[in-house]
């Protein structure tokens, strides 16, 4: 499990991008920071965004393009 989030320290965060991007971390919560440019997902399967209001539909779609490989596109949860 990962926590991405724009308070960690740099070296921090620089561990979990690269734990998120091999596919070591199976699941990752975060707040805006999963939608930056940096961040590759291993594989994508299952994205849940609470507070729906706050992700527009271009940063939605952000999230499903960020998976790579040929595997399905990730389910998408709003609550």
């Amino acid at each position: 499990m990962e926590l991405l989030i724009s308070g960690l320290k740099a070296s921090e965060k620089s561990a979990a991008l690269e734990r998120i991007r091999t596919g070591e971390a199976q699941l990752v919560i975060g707040t805006h920071a999963l939608i930056e440019d940096n961040v590759e997902f291993a594989r994508l399967g299952f994205v849940a965004i609470d507070e729906q209001h706050r992700f527009g539909v271009l940063q939605r779609k952000r999230l499903m393009e960020q998976s790579r490989g040929p595997w399905p596109r990730p389910r998408m949860f709003s609550f």
